[in-house]
């Protein structure tokens, strides 16, 4: 298991689990659109992104918390989003609350960017 753990969305859900991979021992970096939302993580050990981009730039597992379906596209696929900066055979971890839908088009949006995702509904056949 990684040691170094990319973790973006950070609202009331993101940043209680963002809080759990500190206080396991494990490196943690975040990134939220509201910038408020990273300082008390910060206070406790987590160190800041600037974007997206640069999170996936140097991790290989990236976990989302995010919570509609058009920020998701935004974070994966706008500017400086993940799959700008994203590592060889990174990892994706999705917990956002958006549909099962939204969840199978991401992944096979992301698997055409060598990338992959593992949520409610990544495991197609």
């Amino acid at each position: 298991m990684t040691q170094k753990v990319g973790f973006i969305g950070l609202e009331i859900m993101g940043s209680g689990m963002a809080s759990n991979i500190l206080a396991k021992g494990l490196e943690l970096t975040v990134w939220s659109h509201t910038r408020t939302n990273m300082e008390p993580l910060e206070e406790i050990g987590a160190k800041p992104a600037e974007n997206p981009a640069d999170l996936a730039a140097a991790f290989e597992l990236v976990i989302l918390c995010i919570s509609d379906e058009e920020a998701v596209e935004e974070v994966l696929f706008g500017q400086n989003g993940v799959v700008q900066g994203k590592q060889p055979k990174a990892l994706i971890i999705d917990f956002s609350t958006i549909s099962p839908a939204a969840t199978s088009k991401l992944d096979m949006d992301l698997a055409e960017k060598n990338l992959s995702i593992f949520g409610r509904a990544a495991n197609r056949q």
